[in-house]
């Protein structure tokens, strides 16, 4: 009797899902424009301003650059949680300061399930020149948008020698040294949650605007993302619950 209320439970527990299905997606990278059909798209040497070029592809994993080779569509099926990655990107600047420079990456997919989302921006990034501004995400279903951002600010240091043979970090603009360090920022923040209805239109982006950067380059090589994490029902946690209760229970009736 005890293996079989263990067994029925473990069979209504929901199982993991492989990937999630999204429908007649699009994605571009501007300013060349967006809509392009498809889950990647890419830019190169696109003209930012004066003296600015910058590279990007914008991609649902696992159809990134390295990872699978996407079908013909309408459907496609993606990562879960879902992932649009804005990747491989690449902000040149060669004058002495470049200034107001923007790109990017726009999405766009119909929903072929319901549910509500956490969604979540990750930024992994370095740049060789001093560079700052704001990262940018946002997200919507026609009837509600959510948007969130992050300002980053990335300055050149070089380890300078003391008297005591120490070593302290001081600021060296404009300088070229074996011991310079490239300034890096990794983060991750949370813009809200979203409910989206089986047939909806999803459509975000993620955008990247630095408001100055000295001669040098501001690269994502890894990414910034946006991940779609669906949060599970109150009858999946329950029965999960029940199934951990369960397996406890076995347990002890074991070692009774």
């Amino acid at each position: 009797m005890k293996k079989q209320l263990l067994t029925l439970v473990l069979i209504s527990m929901p199982c993991a899902v492989a990937g999630v299905v999204i429908s007649g997606a699009t994605t571009g990278v501007t300013p060349t424009g967006f809509g392009a059909g498809g889950v990647t798209s890419s830019v190169t040497n696109v003209v930012l301003g004066n003296g600015a070029t910058g590279d990007g592809t914008a991609c649902f994993s696992p159809f990134c650059p390295g990872g699978d080779t996407p079908g013909p569509g309408p459907d496609f099926e993606v990562l879960n949680p879902v992932t649009f990655r804005f990747t491989d990107v690449s902000i040149e600047c060669s004058v002495l300061t470049c200034r107001n420079l923007a790109m990017r990456a726009a999405f766009s997919f119909v929903a072929t399930r319901s549910g509500i989302f956490d969604i979540g921006i990750g930024v992994e990034g370095f740049a060789t020149g001093n560079a700052s501004g704001i990262i940018t995400g946002s997200i919507g279903n026609g009837s509600s948008t959510l948007l969130g951002n992050q300002s980053f600010s990335l300055l050149r240091v070089v380890r300078v020698p003391t008297p005591t043979g120490n070593s302290t970090t001081a600021p060296l603009p404009g300088a070229t040294s074996p011991t310079l360090q490239k300034p890096n920022i990794q983060d991750s923040f949370q813009i809200g949650q979203l409910a989206i209805q089986e047939g909806q239109t999803v459509s975000g982006q993620l955008r990247i605007s630095v408001t100055s950067m000295a001669t040098g380059t501001l690269t994502f090589p890894d990414s910034i993302s946006m991940t779609l994490a669906e949060v599970p029902e109150p009858a999946a946690l329950g029965l999960m619950a029940l199934g951990l209760a369960a397996l406890t229970l076995a347990r002890w009736s074991r070692k009774a």
